[in-house]
């Protein structure tokens, strides 16, 4: 077996290959990876409907799957699956932003800390001067009063 795949992606490609499996079953498809251009249209409209965002990359795994079983890959195959990919790919919009912080909040948090137990003793203010400073979670959380120099 060649390992095209790194191992960091082989769990999240056999959890596209579950899902795909899932939906083709439900809607009748007795064989999920012997793939058709009614059954591409029909689990690519599915996870669309559904809101995935990635439904593409669940059909490159279903591909994928398809050619490694040794079933052919036709011309209207290839078309079925860039008009699917297309159609999966149009209409997403932007990616989800956080939401902006409220330092205001942050301000009134309770200074509920216990000294030693490795919680700032002012998570209010520790919140907030990371935000000032736009530290990350890691970055605040290794910080110490000797780091500060006024």
């Amino acid at each position: 077996m060649v390992e095209a795949d790194a191992s960091t992606s082989q769990a999240s490609t056999r959890s596209q290959l579950k899902t795909w499996g899932q939906i083709a079953n439900d809607a009748g498809f007795p064989d999920p990876f012997s793939l058709t251009p009614n059954l591409v249209f029909t689990v690519v409209g599915v996870l669309k409907r559904a809101g995935y965002r990635s439904a593409a990359n669940y059909l490159e795994a279903a591909k994928r799957a398809h050619i490694e079983q040794g079933h052919a890959f036709s011309i209207q195959l290839k078309h079925a699956c860039r008009l699917a990919t297309r159609s999966a790919k149009r209409d997403l919009g932007p990616s989800k932003q956080a939401e902006a912080l409220s330092l205001e909040a942050m301000a009134d948090f309770k200074d509920q800390g216990v000294p030693g137990s490795g919680s700032p003793c002012h998570p209010g203010r520790a919140c907030l001067v990371s935000a000032w400073w736009l530290l990350r979670e890691i970055e605040a959380s290794h910080a110490r009063t000797r780091h500060v120099v006024l």
